[in-house]
């Protein structure tokens, strides 16, 4: 990657700032140009295609490949898409700060299963975490009939998220132990491909059987906000190579015990302080109660 020879600080920011960006520009398009779930797999799609362009012309177009590495990149490609499509139909019926921490509780299965595959050690704080992680679920769901139908959607889009990006997490940790982890651009251009396809297939599918529905009750975008959306698109899908690229290398040229507790701490800021001042987003104090048991859960989890 033509990135890698700058110094590990930059490129720990320049990595949380397309994480963030990527973040948030979903935040906005799955807020303001969704009409419905459908349209999380033309997000994924969009997002997807660029994020492997984007790759080829990071890594200078010279890598080296090998099976290995292509079949584990058509299993990452199946969780990115789960991921991605999961969270956004979650933004789109719930908050998006809250989204963002639930899902981040993933971290508590590749914690757990490192112990179980990789040998790795657990300490108390990760049980410790595992219990703020249960009381953070239990306080996210309303109580009021009105809209608990909404903020179950919401809760079994954040499972669905979570379990994906745990599988994110897996994944990158089977091949960056491996002996073809070098292999960084193919791995991810795998994956990212096979996620736009995917997506494309599975949209163009499911468009069929809403596109009356949807002609009938949404209001149609302008053509500015049409390129607008496809603009946001673009952007999240660079942010998101940027991330995943930067993230991979960073993961083996950091300790872990350094490196995935502030970028997580890191991430966690960012998204609290975009969501009060970007999206205005009011939670009640059950909520805001269990959205702190989230980040506690989450920081517990990495260290």
């Amino acid at each position: 990657m033509i990135l890698i020879g700058l110094p590990l600080v930059a490129l720990f920011v320049i990595s949380l700032g397309g994480y963030l960006s990527t973040e948030i520009l979903k935040g906005i398009y799955n807020k303001h140009y969704a009409n419905d779930a459908t349209e999380s797999y033309k997000y994924t799609a969009v997002l997807s295609f660029i994020g492997a362009a984007a790759l080829i012309i990071l890594s200078g177009a010279e890598f080296s490949a090998s099976p290995f590495s292509v079949l584990l990149g058509l299993l990452f490609g199946i969780t990115i898409m789960g991921h991605s499509c999961a969270s956004s139909v979650a933004i789109q019926v719930g908050p998006w700060a809250y989204t963002s921490v639930l899902v981040a509780l993933a971290v508590v299965i590749p914690a757990f299963s490192g112990a179980v595959i990789w040998d790795e050690p657990l300490s108390w704080l990760d049980f410790v975490g595992l219990v703020f992680m249960i009381v953070c679920i239990l306080l996210s769901v309303k109580k009021d009939k009105e809209s608990k139908k909404a903020s179950i959607k919401w809760l079994l889009s954040c499972v669905i998220a979570m379990v994906c990006m745990a599988g994110i997490g897996l994944v990158q940790k089977t091949h960056q132990s491996s002996s073809h982890k070098s292999e960084i651009t193919v791995f991810l251009t795998t994956a990212f491909i096979f996620s736009a396809i995917c997506s494309t297939v599975i949209y163009l599918l499911k468009s069929r059987g809403v596109k009356e529905r949807t002609e009938r009750t949404s209001v149609k975008l302008p053509k500015r906000d049409k390129l607008r959306a496809y603009l946001i698109m673009i952007c999240a899908g660079l942010s998101l190579a940027l991330n995943h690229n930067i993230n991979l290398y960073l993961s083996g040229a950091l300790d872990s015990v350094v490196f995935f507790p502030s970028m997580c701490a890191c991430e966690l800021l960012g998204i609290t302080l975009a969501s009060l001042l970007l999206f205005k987003e009011r939670l009640s104090r059950r909520q805001w109660l269990g959205f702190v048991c989230g980040i506690v859960a989450v920081l517990l989890l990495c260290i």
